[in-house]
């Protein structure tokens, strides 16, 4: 999924500011150390949660005023799905972790003619 950082002014309403993408899987990401922090035995399977702020300050951003938004319609032309993660819940066993995550609808399947999300949330 295609993770970005933005900078968020908590005024009415909100406004987004593009900081860069944010890679939060695999073995050495962010989501992989949270879990590892979490699970101090370690045991498998393992279940276990991690909030926003705590993935943003693992990436390096600033909780307090950045957010994780996603399109998950990337590929789909004039059409912008924008979502705030909230929460992301894993059960890690030896060889793989399956995910839950939470979200906020930002914009849901908004017909756009702009081609990417990113021209949307400047």
């Amino acid at each position: 999924m295609p993770f970005m950082l933005y900078d968020v002014a908590h005024a009415v309403p909100r406004r987004y500011s593009f900081v860069r993408n944010a890679q939060i899987a695999g073995n050495r990401g962010p989501l992989a150390t949270i879990q590892k922090a979490k699970n101090t035995a370690p045991a498998t399977p393992f279940g276990w949660h991690a909030t926003t702020s705590e993935i943003v300050h693992a990436i390096g951003g600033r909780p307090e005023s950045q957010e994780l938004v996603v399109d998950l319609k990337p590929t789909v032309l004039n059409n912008v799905s924008l979502y705030r993660l909230l929460d992301v819940w894993g059960f890690s066993y030896a060889e793989w972790t399956p995910l839950a995550l939470k979200f906020e609808v930002l914009f849901g399947d908004l017909a756009h003619e702009l081609r990417s999300c990113r021209e949307v949330c400047k």
